[in-house]
């Protein structure tokens, strides 16, 4: 086998500490769940920009820091910390703690879809005080598919996952959603979109059930059906403060429909972020 040279030995080296680097730095985030809420929509302005197609390797560090409900229908907010490892190879293969782990499996000039290997963090019912007489959610690796369509600065999207292990949400996660991207200025921009998430019974009942031996609640037990979880709005102001170091400015507005929205443990149906991150493309 032919030692890797030059670029190549460069990536690869570099892949291996963003790898290790992942897995230390999930823990921080501990309360992301579902594509539209969590890590995945808080750096969505880092990751906007599309990898440089003229290069072998593209590399985007950064963290972001925000406001966020404690859980998703929590009126409580805490501070959250997500840290970003974005590693693109020729625009096929990526690792990221934002994207996953994928590989795109189709693309064309305006088109791609593929497949990835996500991290559902589950939840850590000790975070919230409404919530501690409820079991935790274990986090879970999701198998999943997804596609992005471009046309004239508007992107369509969809990703649909599938957890993997039992003991975590084990539930579908279906996402369909459209951005606009546009330019303010020379060095900034903004992306605008909106999304619907729908989950199967296993997945609501995971994060919005309640178990009917449970004390304290209003209702003696909730077991919500499959359906639409919510539906979303974001903007990202993106500004390129050099050509590879940049900051944004993200919103997230989620309204929670259907029986998540009549869960006992959903005590603000509005949950939103707002936050920054900072990060160097390279």
């Amino acid at each position: 086998m032919k030692r890797p040279t030059g670029s190549c030995a460069r990536g690869l080296a570099i892949a291996a500490i963003a790898l290790a680097g992942a897995a230390a730095l999930h823990a921080p985030d501990a309360h992301a769940n579902g594509a539209t809420y969590g890590r995945e929509a808080r750096l969505a302005g880092a990751t906007a920009v599309l990898p440089n197609a003229e290069n072998e390797w593209n590399y985007n560090f950064g963290v972001g820091f925000g406001s966020a409900p404690g859980y998703f229908g929590d009126k409580d907010y805490d501070t959250h910390l997500s840290p970003l490892i974005d590693i693109d190879w020729r625009q096929r293969i990526f690792l990221s703690t934002q994207r996953g782990l994928g590989a795109v499996l189709f693309r064309n000039s305006s088109f791609r879809m593929g497949g990835r290997l996500t991290y559902d963090q589950g939840r850590d019912n000790g975070d919230g005080v409404f919530i501690r007489r409820l079991p935790d959610v274990d986090p879970s690796v999701e198998a999943g598919l997804f596609f992005e369509n471009y046309s004239a600065g508007w992107r369509l999207w969809g990703d649909a996952r599938k957890g993997l292990q039992s003991e975590g949400h084990n539930g579908l996660l279906g996402s369909l959603g459209f951005d606009r991207a546009g330019r303010i200025s020379e060095r900034a921009s903004i992306v605008a979109g909106a999304s619907i998430t729908a989950a199967s019974k296993r997945y609501n009942d995971a994060y919005f059930g309640v178990p009917r031996s449970t004390q304290g609640f209003a209702v003696a037990g909730f077991t919500p059906e499959a359906g639409i979880r919510d539906v979303g709005a974001h903007v990202n102001l993106i500004f390129q403060v050099t050509d590879q170091i940049y900051f944004t400015v993200d919103a997230t507005l989620n309204l929670l429909l259907g029986d998540p929205s009549k869960s006992p443990i959903v005590r603000e149906d509005l949950p939103f972020y707002i936050g920054t991150s900072v990060g160097v493309r390279f």
